[in-house]
């Protein structure tokens, strides 16, 4: 068999085998693609990214699998589950999700229940914690977010954010308003404490409640608006206690950390 021949022989097997992947929707044909359906829940600003990111990749080609397109489309690090098809020569089909949500970041970065630090075109319209993870582990501070978000939701209490402040250590704000310092050290201990305490003597009054600092030993120093009691500044003891008393014998003392 001549050269040529087999060359012949080739082109006519590559013809075939063309025409039968484009006649299952194995391949897509980019010139003739007019139509790209986008089923998920996606916002507008995601929906419009994940379409130009499709148009992108079509872009200046002539022939492209669905796994092409939906690799293009996992590529962007925040979708997840994406899978492609051709309904027809003119049309394909894309489902895509974002990934789960755990925390905030700031306004377009979240993590992950995985750990994992993504970017979105926009602001979802969902209410999440906020954690700060400068300067640590992003595995760590999920850890710690996790036992506070527990924590808080045991004493149906919102959590607003969880940070790491130099010199101090975790500190969570809890709705309506409050914080709690926890410190850098037995934040399990000292979060069982304060859960205690808030349940005997701080749930009535978590309106008045300006700030809870876990790391006085036993007891737990609070402070409340100024409009309650002048604003002094009590010492609740744990779980015992049934209110407050004054804080005068323990001014001299400083938190543990």
């Amino acid at each position: 068999m001549t050269a040529g021949r087999v060359a012949l022989r080739a082109l006519v097997w590559l013809l075939v085998l063309s025409a039968v992947a484009l006649g299952v929707g194995w391949l897509i044909v980019a010139p003739s693609l007019s139509y790209v359906q986008i089923h998920g829940r996606l916002s507008g600003p995601e929906r419009q990214v994940v379409a130009q990111t499709i148009s992108d990749s079509v872009r200046g080609s002539l022939i492209l699998t669905p796994a092409q397109v939906a690799e293009a489309v996992a590529d962007l690090g925040w979708t997840t589950d994406v899978r492609v098809w051709r309904k027809s020569r003119e049309r394909i089909v894309v489902i895509v999700e974002r990934k789960q949500l755990f925390a905030a970041v700031d306004d377009r970065s979240y993590l992950t229940p995985q750990g994992e630090l993504i970017s979105l075109p926009d602001t979802p319209q969902v209410s999440l914690p906020k954690v700060q993870v400068q300067g640590v582990q992003v595995h760590r501070a999920l850890d710690v977010l996790e036992m506070v978000q527990d924590a808080g939701a045991a004493l149906e209490l919102e959590l607003r954010a969880v940070e790491e402040v130099a010199g101090i250590g975790w500190q969570a704000e809890f709705e309506p308003g409050f914080e709690v310092v926890l410190g850098g050290t037995d934040l399990a201990g000292r979060l069982k404490r304060f859960s205690q305490v808030f349940g005997n003597a701080l749930a009535r009054e978590k309106h008045l409640l300006l700030r809870v600092d876990t790391r006085y030993g036993s007891s737990q120093t609070c402070l409340l608006h100024e409009g309650a009691i002048d604003g002094v500044l009590r010492t609740c003891e744990n779980t015992r206690s049934r209110g407050y008393r004054h804080d005068e014998g323990r001014r001299g003392r400083g938190p543990v950390s």
